[in-house]
């Protein structure tokens, strides 16, 4: 990990039992330790089906955090 040098955005939800949440967590909690540039956020009660049958005010957020992101680290 030590040769992470992208910026990541981990996005998931806590119901998530195709990508576990836990699996994330461990991979932000590594990157973090490594002062690697990370971002990590949670959705509550929400599955890896979040964009299509999330909460709209979690798909609104999802959908700002990752234009944001590209907007800050592609342009």
């Amino acid at each position: 990990m030590e040769n992470v040098k992208t910026p990541a955005l981990i996005l998931c939800g806590e119901l998530d039992y195709r990508c576990p949440i836990e699996q994330a967590e461990q991979y932000f909690v590594v990157l973090k330790r490594l002062n690697k540039n990370v971002q990590f956020v949670r959705y509550p009660e929400e599955n890896h089906q979040i964009l299509n049958q999330g909460k709209p005010d979690f798909v609104i957020d999802y959908w700002a955090r990752t234009i944001n992101f590209f907007k800050e680290y592609l342009y």
